[in-house]
C-alpha cells in the first residue's frame, strides 16, 4: 500500500519541491500500516502504544534501506500524535504531526552519528536532553548510524539513556551493532530488521510506478528487486535511474543501469569449471567495455558460488577458495587504481586453485550445475554456439581419426554412470576407430581429471560395456587450445602422448 507524501497542505514551492523528491523520500512509509516487511517489529510497537508501554531507549538494526529511520519517525509521531488512530497509528494531520512531518517540530531530534560523533556532540546533546519539551508531550532524539559516535562519545550518552528524564526517549538506528558499545546495547529494547524478499520489493515496485504513471514489464521490475538485494530504498533508486526510459525491460533496465545479466555469470564459472583462462579474462574485458558494473557483476558471481555451496555441500572445498577469491576482488572494486584489473587477478587466482588441487573437487563442482538441474551455459563455450552438441562444432575432429560407422556417442555417454566424468565427456571431442576410444578434452587440466584412477577405471569399465575388453583409450589434446595457465603450470604436457591402454 502507497501512502503519498506529504498530505498536508503545501505552498506552490512545496508543491515543485515534492514533484522533484526523489521517489525513495517521496514514497517513504508514514504510518505502521505502510511500513513494508518488518511485521515483526510493527506489532511489538502496536502493543507497546496501546498499553502506554513505550520503552525509553530503542536500537534499531539491520542492513541499509529496510526502514530503519522510517519506523523511527513513525513512532516517533505515534507517541505525541494528540489523536492517534486505532490508539497507535499517527494521524498525521494533527499539529505535532504535521509539524514533524514538515520537521519543524523542536521536540523530535535528527541527529547524523556521521557528522556529529564527537564527545562535545555527545554532552551537547545531553544539556538538551535536560530541558522540558516546548511543543510536544515527549523530547524525542533519533541517532542516526549510532555505530558511528567515538567511545567518548559513547560513554558521555550512556548515563542519560540509562536513566533519561520521564519525557525523553532515545531511538538509536545503526546498519553495524557490532559497533555499538554493549553497555548502550543493553539499555536498549533491540530491533532487528531484516531484507526484503524479491516479491515483495517489486509489489512495492508495482504500486510506486501505478502512482507515477508509469507500466514496466515483469521482468524490468523483477532486475530492480534482484539488484536491490531487499533493499525498498535501493530498489526505488534504481527505479529513478531508469523511470523516464521511453520503454521499460529488463534488458534495458540491465543496459542502463550497468548490469550484467545471470547468463555472464553463468558463463563466467563455466569457464573458470573448464579452467579457459583466456575466455575468463576475454570476458571481464568485454564485461569492461560494455560498462557493465564489475563491483555488481561480483557480487553476483559470488550469490552463484553460495547457492552452489548450499546445494552441494560436499565439493566445498574449491568453491570455498573461489568465495575467499572473489570476496578480497570485491572489497578491491570499490577504489581501482584499473578498473578490471581486481577481477582479473582474481580470475588468474581462482584457475591457479583449480589447477593445484589434486581431487575430483574441480570436477565434481562442474558436475553440480548438471545434476542440480541448471546450466552454466548461457552463451558459448569454447567457440561451440548454445545449443549445439559439442562434437558438432565445426573444425572440433580436425585431430580426431574418423569414426567407425557404428559408434553411437550417446551410448557411450549413458553407460557413464559417473556424473562429473560424464559431464566431462559431454564437452570433449569423441572418436572410436580400430578398437581405439579416442577424447579430446578441451584443456589439459581436463585430461588430468579423468586420468586419475577412479574416473579413468569407470571411463574403461563404459567403453568396454560398449565396445568389448580389448578396447584401448587415447588421450589429445592441442597445443592452440592450452590455456596460458596450463602452459605455465604443466610446459610439457603439449609434447606428451597421453594414452592408456588396458
Amino acid at each position: 500500500m502507497i501512502t503519498l507524501f506529504p498530505s498536508f497542505p503545501c505552498s506552490s514551492l512545496e508543491v515543485l519541491l515534492f514533484a522533484f523528491m526523489s521517489l525513495y523520500r517521496k514514497y517513504r512509509p508514514r504510518d505502521f500500516q505502510s511500513l513494508l516487511g518488518q511485521d515483526h517489529v510493527r506489532e511489538v510497537l502496536q502493543g507497546a502504544l496501546l498499553k502506554d508501554r513505550v520503552s525509553h531507549a530503542y536500537l534499531f538494526t539491520g542492513p541499509r534501506g529496510t526502514g530503519k529511520t522510517s519506523t523511527a519517525r513513525i513512532l516517533s509521531r505515534a507517541i505525541n500524535c494528540l489523536s492517534p488512530v486505532d490508539g497507535f497509528e499517527p494521524c498525521n494531520t494533527c499539529e505535532i504531526c504535521l509539524a514533524a512531518l514538515e520537521e519543524r517540530l523542536t521536540d523530535l531530534v535528527e541527529i547524523d552519528a556521521a557528522s556529529h560523533g564527537l564527545v562535545d556532540d555527545a554532552r551537547a546533546l545531553v544539556e538538551q536532553a535536560r530541558f522540558m519539551p516546548t511543543q510536544a508531550r515527549k523530547k524525542i532524539y533519533i541517532i542516526d548510524e549510532v555505530h558511528m559516535l567515538s567511545k567518548s562519545a559513547f560513554n558521555a550518552l550512556l548515563k542519560i539513556i540509562e536513566e533519561p528524564p520521564d519525557y525523553v526517549h532515545f531511538i538509536l538506528a545503526t546498519t553495524e551493532s557490532h559497533k555499538v558499545l554493549d553497555t548502550i546495547k543493553s539499555r536498549c529494547q533491540r530491533f532487528d530488521f531484516h531484507l526484503a524478499n524479491d516479491q515483495l520489493v517489486i509489489a512495492h515496485l508495482k504500486d510506486v510506478c501505478g502512482a507515477e504513471k508509469v507500466y514496466p514489464d515483469e521482468g524490468a521490475l523483477a532486475v530492480l528487486a534482484e539488484h536491490a538485494r531487499g533493499s525498498f530504498r535501493d530498489a526505488l533508486s534504481l527505479l529513478e535511474q531508469v523511470i523516464d526510459m521511453p520503454e521499460l525491460t529488463s534488458q534495458q533496465v540491465m543496459s542502463t543501469l550497468g548490469l550484467s545479466d545471470e547468463s555472464s555469470v553463468h558463463r563466467l564459472l563455466d569457464y573458470l569449471f573448464h579452467d579457459d583462462s583466456a575466455q575468463a579474462l576475454d570476458m571481464v574485458e568485454e564485461l569492461y567495455q560494455q560498462g557493465a558494473d564489475l563491483s555488481q557483476f561480483c557480487q553476483s558471481l559470488l550469490e552463484q558460488l553460495r547457492l552452489r555451496l548450499l546445494k552441494d555441500p560436499k565439493n566445498c572445498r574449491l568453491l570455498l577458495d573461489w568465495v575467499a577469491v572473489f570476496y578480497d576482488a570485491l572489497d578491491q572494486l570499490r577504489n581501482p587504481i584499473i578498473p578490471q584489473l581486481p577481477l582479473e587477478m582474481a580470475v588468474l587466482k581462482a584457475l591457479s586453485f583449480s589447477s593445484a588441487i589434486p581431487s575430483d573437487t574441480s570436477t565434481a563442482a562442474l558436475a553440480s550445475f548438471e545434476a542440480l538441474g541448471t546450466s552454466p551455459v548461457q552463451g558459448s563455450i569454447q567457440g561451440i554456439p548454445h545449443g549445439m552438441d559439442p562434437a558438432q562444432s565445426q573444425d572440433a575432429n580436425e585431430l580426431l581419426p574418423q569414426s567407425d560407422p557404428g559408434f553411437d556417442r550417446d551410448a557411450l555417454l549413458n553407460a557413464v554412470q559417473h556424473v562429473p566424468l560424464r559431464t566431462l565427456l559431454r564437452y570433449s571431442q569423441l572418436s572410436f576407430s580400430d578398437q581405439q576410444l579416442t577424447i579430446q578434452p578441451r584443456s589439459a587440466f581436463e585430461v588430468n581429471k579423468m586420468k586419475q584412477k577412479e574416473l579413468l577405471s569407470q571411463l574403461m569399465e563404459a567403453a568396454q560395456g560398449q565396445f568389448g575388453q580389448d578396447v584401448s583409450l587415447h588421450f589429445v589434446v592441442r597445443p592452440q587450445e592450452l590455456s596460458p595457465l596450463d602452459r605455465m603450470l604443466s610446459p610439457g604436457i603439449r609434447s606428451q602422448d597421453l594414452k592408456s591402454v588396458f
